[in-house]
C-alpha cells in the first residue's frame, strides 16, 4: 500500500512538496520550490545541492504503524560524492530512525531502521561503492519485519541483503522528530548533494518484481502501481485463449 508519493514536480512560490498518494502527507521544502525546481528523471525534480531539503509530516512515520514492512523508493542524480547524504528518513522517537536510506561518506549505500524505539538500529550496507554523478539512479530499501530482513536495490537489482533482528513483527506508530527527503531530519544535517525525483514510501515490503516494475528498464514511472500493466499483459492473452477455446 502506497503511504506517500512525492513526485517532486513542485515549482511554485511556496514551500509545499505535494504528496500524490491521496493521503495528504505534504512535505515542506527549506526554500520556495520554484528556486529548487529543475528538469529531472520524470518531469521535474528538486535540486537540493547540499543546501536544501524537505521535511515530512508525522504521518510518514505514524502511518507505518501496524505495518509488517516498508519500502522506500527514490530517484537521485548526485552532484558530489564522498560525504554522508541522506535520501529519506523517518523517526520512531527523537533521533531514532524508523526507516532510512543514505549514501555514506565512503560511497556505500546504507539502509536501516527500527520496529520500536527500544530496538537497536538494524542496518544493511552495500559492499560496493557508488560514485556516479552523470546519470540518474533508482535506490530502494525494503524492510521485512517478520522475516528480520533489510534489502537494498540499485537500479532494480539487489545490491545488499542481510538478516537483522527487529524487536517486533510490525512497526510502532510512535513518532520522533520530523522526517525528511534529502537530509537526516528537520535540522538539515547530511543533505543530499544533487537532484532528487520520484520518491515514495510504501507500508509493505515490496517483492523484487515490483521493484523492477518501478525501475521500468531505467525509464522509471510516476504510476502508483506500474506493475498492474505487467499483470494485465499476463492475464489478457490467457483470457483471449480461453474465449477462443470456448
Amino acid at each position: 500500500m502506497l503511504l506517500a508519493h512525492y513526485k517532486l514536480n513542485d515549482d511554485a512560490a511556496d514551500t509545499v512538496v505535494a504528496d500524490a498518494s491521496g493521503n495528504a502527507l505534504h512535505g515542506t521544502a527549506s526554500a520556495n520550490t520554484d528556486t529548487l525546481a529543475v528538469a529531472a528523471k520524470l518531469n521535474g525534480g528538486l535540486n537540493f545541492a547540499a543546501s536544501h531539503y524537505a521535511t515530512l509530516p508525522d504521518g510518514t512515520s505514524s502511518g507505518l504503524g501496524g505495518a509488517s514492512g516498508a519500502t522506500i523508493i527514490t530517484w537521485v542524480k548526485r552532484s558530489g560524492v564522498g560525504t554522508r547524504q541522506f535520501l529519506f528518513r523517518t523517526e520512531v522517537a527523537a533521533t531514532k530512525t524508523k526507516a532510512a536510506i543514505e549514501f555514506q561518506s565512503n560511497n556505500t549505500i546504507k539502509a536501516g531502521g527500527r520496529s520500536i524505539a527500544g530496538d537497536s538500529y538494524q542496518t544493511v550496507t552495500t559492499a560496493g561503492t557508488y560514485t556516479d554523478t552523470g546519470d540518474w539512479h533508482m535506490l530502494a530499501a525494503v524492510f521485512d519485519l517478520p522475516n528480520d530482513s533489510i534489502k537494498i536495490y540499485y537500479d532494480g537489482e539487489l545490491a545488499a541483503e542481510d538478516d537483522v533482528n527487529f524487536g517486533q513483527n510490525t512497526f510502532s506508530a510512535d513518532v520522533g522528530n520530523a522526517g525528511a527527503i534529502g537530509a537526516f531530519g528537520p535540522t538539515g544535517a547530511y543533505k543530499l548533494n544533487g537532484i532528487q525525483d520520484e520518491t515514495r514510501l510504501y507500508k509493505e515490503a515490496l517483492p523484487e518484481w515490483k521493484i523492477k516494475a518501478l525501475y521500468n528498464f531505467g525509464r522509471g514511472s510516476e504510476e502508483c502501481q506500474p506493475w498492474q500493466r505487467l499483470i494485465r499483459r499476463t492475464i489478457r492473452p490467457t483470457v483471449s485463449h480461453l474465449i477462443g477455446a470456448a
